[in-house]
């Protein structure tokens, strides 16, 4: 899903080496360089969000490499880790640059087949705690704090964030939020990004200084969803009216038209998860030309993005674009409008946003707002001028700076988007389970349960193979095992069964290459060996009988048998009234019952004295054992029925 396309100009700096970022293969890896000799295990969590966004924007660009991205999932999730384990790693408005970053990356690393499910458990964790917060206080806008910054940074961060969910078909938890609400909120930040009453400042150019005016307030939150913003659009045109940003007390173009950068990326992030362009409404986009309009009043009059140091022509608070005073003397900018980091300013050849105001924010057909030749197009990027502003280890424009000024803002947006995935690597498919008992009796049913880990849970199945001592083939044979889905796992040995036992398990899921570990098994367990031996003579005893017990009384015995295999063991009841031969019922047909608890109720036809016995056998007795097929009896002695 890649939006349409347009061509950033070639920069022909004179004297120049351009790089072509592009290539990711011709580039070499950057972790080494930000992170000279250190490993996974060394990442930590910078409280300081600038430090940690260069952190990020590394990393970033190492999964976005050829040839770096293994090593930089791994620095990834170690990084990931730590910032999950602060209680405010992610908190504040500014850490969403660390949300579209992490998930970006994150979806980059799923279109190589690499996202593991380690990983993608990291992610959900951080995106749950993700919380919005105005990093400087409560946004201002006459104050110096228009907040473009924090609005236009989560905008990015919730829509990468909702792109993440969408591709992965997850939801956080605690709290629960899915895709639909990380979209929902990207939404709203970008209205605020743009909005003259939260963020930017709109205001009448008067021809006298004594004249001038303050931000105007004349555009409500419902007039910029529905109101028709043409006359504006016509005052900005004719200059009557302009669009300024103000942050770190002067007029700023940096935290104005630069911050276009995160609305590109905003807006490429939605369409990565809805797979539909954003659509802003009219007003929003007259605010977006109109910044970009006052952008192109402060940079040099060229086609050279290699040579585009802002001018000296911003001004502080209490002035309009043109120098006019609200109160008292203008104060210019106190570095230009470039603000100075470290001894490097901002350059308007950082913010290659004019292909974002030609497509989800191109005005309809009428007044242009966009300065023609000789105003500077705002198309190229001075980070491939040589020498560069950028590189991993640079303390402000660092890797971070340059993955949201062009390569997700610009490249990924306007050129090629490489190949993003939503597919989870699942853990390692491992496991163990009960081990064999040290002995049993032939004839004993036996269980094993295997308790999996990793893998696909539901394609998840297990195969037992037993092997007596001394032997070397498996039964059954290796190269055909008897795949079942349920994991508790059983053997009833026979006769031809005594002696020692070897036992293992194996599983596999459908993740699982047919020729894993040769014969198709992701894992095995050896669930040692267990000895079947020979049951005890099968023998039994039992309570007896009561002495006397009227007629229509149920009386039972219970019948203990000891010895043979317990699980096959069965009992009968026979009674025989004094004097008679015959045993009720026949001992030819006795009636067989699992129950060691047998009775009988005797009727008023049975009274007299009765002889009872009660017969055992199990699985082993032969049909002919003791002539009717039992292994024992107990006499349980006469009752007297009255």
């Amino acid at each position: 899903m890649t939006k349409a396309r347009w061509g950033i100009s070639a920069l022909l700096c004179a004297g120049a080496l351009i790089v072509n970022a592009g290539n990711a293969a011709a580039q070499s890896c950057r972790i080494p360089q930000r992170f000279p000799g250190a490993t996974a295990a060394s990442m930590d969590f910078k409280a300081d969000v600038n430090a940690n966004l260069g952190d990020w924007g590394t990393i970033f660009m190492d999964v976005d490499t050829n040839g770096c991205e293994v090593t930089a999932r791994d620095f990834l999730q170690s990084k990931l880790e730590r910032q999950n384990l602060d209680a405010n790693g992610w908190k504040g408005g500014l850490r969403g640059g660390d949300v579209y970053l992490v998930t970006a990356a994150a979806l980059r690393l799923g279109g190589r087949g690499l996202l593991t499910s380690a990983i993608h458990g990291e992610v959900l964790e951080a995106l749950a705690s993700y919380d919005f917060a105005h990093w400087g206080g409560a946004c201002a806008r006459g104050a110096g704090n228009g907040c473009m910054d924090d609005y236009t940074v989560a905008a990015a961060g919730h829509a990468w964030a909702g792109a993440y969910l969408s591709f992965t078909q997850s939801i956080t938890q605690l709290p629960a939020r899915d895709a639909a609400w990380f979209i929902g909120e990207a939404k709203r930040y970008i209205k605020l990004s743009l909005s003259p009453q939260d963020t930017l400042c709109v205001r009448a150019i008067q021809p006298t200084a004594s004249a001038c005016k303050a931000c105007l307030n004349d555009y409500s939150a419902a007039y910029q969803i529905n109101g028709d913003p043409t006359a504006l659009r016509n005052d900005i045109y004719n200059n009557k009216k302009e669009v300024l940003s103000f942050e770190h007390g002067f007029e700023n173009p940096n935290y104005g038209l630069g911050l276009l950068t995160s609305l590109s990326i905003a807006t490429q992030g939605l369409q990565v998860a809805t797979g539909t362009p954003y659509v802003p409404s009219y007003f929003e986009k007259v605010m977006a030309h109109g910044i970009f309009r006052t952008g192109q009043r402060h940079a040099p009059q060229t086609t050279n993005g290699c040579q585009t140091a802002w001018l000296n022509n911003c001004v502080g608070l209490e002035c309009s674009m043109l120098g006019n005073c609200i109160s008292g003397t203008c104060q210019p900018a106190p570095f230009g409008c470039g603000e100075d980091f470290g001894g490097v300013k901002y350059d308007a050849g950082m913010y290659p946003v004019k292909a974002l105001l030609q497509n989800e924010l191109a005005l309809p057909a009428g007044r242009t707002l966009i300065f023609g030749s000789p105003y500077y197009q705002f198309d190229q990027f001075s980070g491939l001028c040589s020498p560069s502003k950028f590189s991993p280890t640079a303390p402000f424009f660092h890797d971070g700076r340059y993955a949201a000024y062009y390569r997700l803002s610009s490249q990924w947006a306007y050129g090629t988007q490489p190949p993003l995935g939503g597919n989870v690597i699942p853990a390692p498919l491992g496991v163990t389970g009960t081990g064999s008992p040290a002995s049993a009796s032939y004839g004993t049913p036996l269980t094993w349960t295997a308790n999996a880990s990793g893998g696909t849970p539901s394609t998840t199945q297990y195969a037992f193979f037993r092997r007596r001592d001394g032997d070397t083939a498996w039964t059954p044979d290796v190269t055909a095992p008897a795949w079942q889905t349920s994991n508790v796992l059983s053997w009833t040995p026979t006769s031809a069964d005594t002696g020692s036992w070897g036992i293992i398990i194996w599983v596999k899921d459908g993740n699982t290459p047919a020729n894993m570990n040769t014969y198709g098994f992701a894992a095995y367990y050896n669930a040692g060996a267990i000895q079947v031996t020979t049951p005890a003579p099968l023998t039994v005893t039992g309570t007896g009988s009561p002495a006397l017990s009227p007629n229509g009384s149920t009386l039972t015995w219970t019948a203990n048998a000891s010895g043979g295999i317990p699980s096959t063991t069965q009992y009968a009841l026979f009674r025989r009234r004094d004097g008679d031969t015959a045993w009720t019922p026949d001992v030819t047909a006795p009636a067989w019952q699992t129950s060691n608890v047998l009775s009988w109720t005797p009727t008023s036809t049975d009274i007299g004295t009765w002889g009872i016995i009660i017969w055992a056998k199990d699985g082993n007795t032969a049909p002919s054992q003791n002539t009717y097929g039992f292994a024992a009896y107990y006499n349980a002695g006469a009752v007297q029925v009255n």
